[in-house]
């Protein structure tokens, strides 16, 4: 469609002034048919209609994953829905969440899922540095998230360490940040990390440079999440031909399709079976490689875009 994108950086500090002069971001632009937040944090605006991105609900599903912020998020979340005439949303569950948790606003939902065609634009042949793989020559696996209560890494090293009793050359990379309410498991991982023996190295801040070359060697993405509102590692996984092993009834089990293995919430034996899979059933895997690229074609930024033009154009 005919439409000019512009883009009006705002200092967060500002807001408020923003909101007490009674101006308004499309004001500030010269004036726009529609303004589009892609945060809970939003300038106001005054006359043109307005979409936001909902990207999850997770401080309403369970107000612990986000610990003292759930309740500021929430507020934000709610204001910023009930301002707004159009609610995108990336998946078929965050939807059904916004349905159930903010009925107010059901009839402004629509789906915009994201892309993951960006991973196999980096240099995958990339040679990666020792320090950044566990030793030895096994089957690689890779958990890619921030260590936060609702990414689920404690399953996770319950899973690999019953996966090592049988398979003791198995490798896993754990790429994520520092997040909160996770002290215990953050110190696990990082006596697993200095331990050359776990099979267990933390990267807490790996570049997407190294991160595709890596994802792109190995066995599987892990991603046990319990709950996200799209799941992008998956999509990213599915581009490169990495099968997904996930969470049953989620959002990257809704991405992942039948590229994935999706295994119940909380059940160690159940991932470490699928991680087993993975490793040692070479037919298996190439199967859901094959799967994982024609999968792929659904999550690209082009249909995301094309979507994205048609939903705002509808509603201007």
């Amino acid at each position: 469609p005919d439409a000019t994108l512009h883009r009006l950086p705002i200092p967060g500090r500002s807001l408020p002034l923003l909101q007490k002069l009674g101006i308004g971001a499309d004001t500030l632009l010269g004036g726009c048919d529609l303004f589009l937040w892609t945060d809970y944090v939003y300038p106001p605006v005054r006359k043109a209609k307005k979409a936001m991105i909902l990207h999850d609900l997770a401080f309403l599903k369970d107000p612990a994953w986000h610990g003292s912020q759930s309740s500021a998020l929430a507020e934000s979340a709610r204001r910023a829905a009930s301002l707004s005439d159009l609610v995108l949303v990336p998946s078929p569950q965050v939807a059904r969440d916004a349905r159930t948790l903010l009925p107010e606003i059901q009839e402004k939902i629509r789906l915009l899922p994201w892309g993951g065609d960006h991973a196999p634009g980096f240099d995958l042949d990339r040679p990666l540095p020792e320090n950044l793989l566990p030793p030895g020559e096994g089957p690689l696996f890779l958990c890619v998230g921030r260590i936060e209560p609702r990414k689920n890494h404690a399953l996770l090293l319950e899973a690999f360490s019953l996966l090592r009793k049988k398979l003791p050359r198995a490798r896993l990379v754990v790429a994520g940040p520092p997040g909160w309410e996770t002290r215990e498991v953050q110190n696990r991982l990082h006596k697993l990390h200095q331990d050359p023996s776990s099979g267990i190295r933390w990267a807490k801040d790996l570049p997407d440079a190294l991160l595709f070359p890596l994802l792109a060697r190995a066995a599987a993405l892990v991603y046990p999440s319990l709950y996200e509102g799209f799941g992008l590692p998956v999509a990213e996984a599915l581009h490169l031909g990495i099968p997904p092993i996930v969470t049953e009834e989620t959002a990257p089990a809704w991405v992942a399709g039948p590229a994935g293995l999706a295994v119940p919430p909380g059940d160690a034996q159940a991932l470490s079976r699928a991680m087993e899979t993975l490793a040692t059933d070479k037919k298996k895997r190439m199967a859901l490689s094959a799967s994982a690229l024609s999968r792929s074609k659904e999550f690209t930024w082009q249909k995301t875009a094309r979507r994205l033009a048609a939903l705002l154009q509808q509603n201007t």
